[in-house]
């Protein structure tokens, strides 16, 4: 089985992490930005420059194909000048080879300041064209979740280029009814192996995409693995595992 993690933070993860994602046999990846805690457009721009220049370079190392995610997290609402902001990242586009999408993006405390900071990230992708990664939080999910999806809607943006994750068993058939992708994340603060088995067994393969979010927090490098394994004791079927752990996120990224 090989993988495809769709959301790891590969800056919050030393080299030999991302060589033994590599040697169980992750053959892509993509890291997100977060983007919270600069108070300066130059400052935000030079840490999205290195997420697409560095970090790709030092996976390479690894034997971790790696791509990046570009935009500015809820929990980053209100920090900086939103036009600026808008402007740097359209061109940050632009110039970064290795950026295939934007994100990581959402809600998560549902205040009109993050529905403001989505949506006029949502409309760029809409605008570029690109695939989006949309965070939905641990609490309240069902009614975030649905928020989410209604701006999305707002925006324009095609609703097969977001991947809505954190998906759970409450929210994941609507997300799918929508015609988004679902993002099975298999990290503590979400789902165990056991639980995202247990959701391919019952739903399918079909617009699910797992991913392990490791990053500054503890999390499971193996999370991919130890899931595929709870699959097959469960009697998921071979081509939902295959897409759920590595097509569905090669389909989305469009690689």
């Amino acid at each position: 089985m090989h993988y495809y993690d769709a959301h790891i933070h590969a800056d919050n993860r030393s080299f030999e992490e991302l060589q033994t994602m590599a040697l169980f046999g992750t053959e892509r990846a993509v890291t997100c930005a977060v983007g919270t805690g600069y108070t300066s457009i130059p400052a935000l721009r030079d840490h999205l420059r290195h997420l697409a220049r560095r970090e790709p370079a030092r996976a390479a190392r690894a034997s971790l194909p790696l791509k990046a995610a570009l935009g500015l997290h809820p929990i980053g609402a209100g920090q900086l000048d939103l036009a600026a902001f808008l402007g740097m990242l359209r061109e940050a586009f632009a110039q970064e080879e290795n950026a295939v999408a934007l994100g990581e993006v959402g809600l998560e405390r549902n205040t009109p300041l993050e529905h403001e900071l989505l949506l006029s990230q949502l409309k760029l992708a809409q605008e570029l064209r690109l695939p989006a990664i949309i965070h939905c939080p641990e609490a309240n999910k069902l009614p975030v979740t649905q928020e989410v999806v209604r701006l999305v809607k707002e925006s324009g943006l095609p609703p097969d280029l977001a991947l809505i994750d954190h998906v759970n068993g409450e929210t994941l058939e609507l997300v799918r009814a929508f015609g988004a992708w679902a993002g099975l994340t298999v990290h503590p603060r979400s789902l165990t192996p056991a639980g995202a088995a247990a959701l391919l067994a019952q739903f399918g393969g079909q617009r699910a995409i797992l991913s392990s979010d490791v990053g500054s927090d503890p999390a499971d490098l193996w999370a991919l693995p130890k899931t595929a394994l709870e699959a097959r004791r469960l009697g998921v079927k071979e081509a939902d595992l295959e897409a759920a752990c590595y097509g569905n996120a090669l389909a989305f990224f469009r690689q």
